[in-house]
């Protein structure tokens, strides 16, 4: 089978908890699962089941898709997984949250926490994670959604509405904010002459630690507190604006984490 085709998405139900197992291969599905699942002997939470329950007395296996690019299937995977949140032991036996990205799974985040409960990145040491992951060094450098991806995504999202609460929360966060036309005259002076590549490059300066108004960050899950929202978004390479949300409760989570002002 070829790099960009032939990947297969699989999911096991058991019979007696209906906890799910989802998985994507590249080989032959009975290979990948070896004989009465011992293909499985390094997924210990899932082979424990299996050895208790038995693989076919136990346990229904279903092909949900084949000859998928690794792309689809990975996403396929994540969206699935999700679906039945079968990285939650009370539903399944995924210990992550699919398409090899190593989201850490709730009581993995609750081992972390404690660990690093406390603990204060500076901005010396955010700088230097994010020299180690820029360009080609990313591990996403190049990747680009296949046509049928993005159709899936823009699917997935069309429609999306704001709740009710968190249309309120933007409403108060804007409640009372008036822009005088006094200082709509100062703004307008002091920007005449300045070109739309000047302004960027002083809101680029004004970012993170230069910014006066900056506050430092704390990841509710893993405890470590970043100086400001730039530094944790360079460290972790996240969205700035998604972690902001978060912090002004906009939003609940960004990649999984709960994030708030420190």
């Amino acid at each position: 089978m070829s790099e960009s085709n032939g990947y297969t998405v699989y999911m096991h139900t058991c019979k007696i908890n209906n906890k799910y197992y989802i998985g994507i291969t590249q080989q032959q599905v009975e290979k990948r699962w070896g004989v009465e699942g011992c293909g499985y002997k390094t997924q210990l939470l899932f082979y424990r089941a299996i050895k208790k329950y038995g693989w076919n007395e136990g346990f229904n296996h279903e092909i949900i898709a084949i000859n998928l690019s690794k792309q689809d299937a990975c996403n396929l995977e994540i969206q699935l997984i999700s679906h039945y949140k079968s990285n939650n032991p009370k539903f399944g036996y995924n210990i992550a949250y699919g398409g090899n990205i190593n989201i850490p799974t709730e009581l993995t985040k609750m081992k972390i926490s404690k660990a690093h409960m406390g603990r204060k990145m500076s901005q010396e040491y955010c700088k230097s994670v994010s020299e180690r992951v820029k360009g080609e060094k990313h591990p996403l450098y190049g990747k680009h959604h296949s046509e049928e991806t993005k159709n899936k995504l823009r699917q997935a999202i069309s429609g999306h509405k704001h709740s009710d609460e968190t249309r309120a929360k933007m409403s108060k966060q804007r409640k009372g904010r008036i822009i005088t036309n006094e200082t709509r005259k100062k703004l307008s002076e002091s920007n005449k002459g300045r070109t739309r590549k000047d302004l960027a490059i002083i809101n680029m300066s004004r970012k993170g630690s230069n910014n006066p108004n900056a506050k430092p960050i704390i990841c509710v899950e893993t405890g470590v507190i970043y100086e400001t929202i730039e530094a944790a978004a360079t460290t972790l390479n996240l969205d700035h604006g998604s972690i902001s949300k978060c912090c002004s409760g906009i939003r609940k989570t960004c990649a999984g984490f709960h994030w708030k002002f420190y």
